[in-house]
């Protein structure tokens, strides 16, 4: 929240130094971003640095992050069930957390693993046509 406020009500070189952040930066020889803002919330950064895209996969990482917290829950229920009984509860667990896992794997191996580390390589700009 205190990023926000201080582009939105700040000096302009607060508003400079996060625009800077947003911007390109070289990592380990590779040109990539450094940060990938989504697009809900950060449109006025995103038109103080229109070199980098906004991304619109907020729904996506919040039904992994839920699916995370299924997959968890899921496994140390399963485990605790296994041990102390009734076993065949505990394998349901297991089991609702092994899909769990899948649908994680699934999606981000649909997505591209590279979400994940914003290490992303950016596409190289075209400079000038003819």
């Amino acid at each position: 929240m205190a990023p926000r406020a201080a582009v939105a009500f700040g000096a302009a070189s607060e508003r400079a130094t996060v625009t800077r952040y947003a911007a390109r930066s070289r990592i380990d020889g590779e040109e990539s971003v450094r940060v990938r803002p989504a697009a809900a919330g950060w449109r006025h950064i995103a038109a103080l640095a229109p070199e980098v895209a906004p991304v619109h996969d907020g729904w996506y990482n919040l039904m992994d992050w839920l699916l995370g917290c299924v997959m968890v829950y899921m496994a140390l229920f399963g485990i605790g069930k296994l041990l102390l009984g009734p076993a065949s509860l505990g394998f349901v667990f297991l089991l609702i957390s092994a899909a769990a896992g899948f649908a994680i794997y699934w999606d981000l191996s649909r997505r591209g693993w590279q979400t994940l580390s914003g290490q992303q390589p950016v596409r190289p700009s075209v400079k000038g046509k003819g």
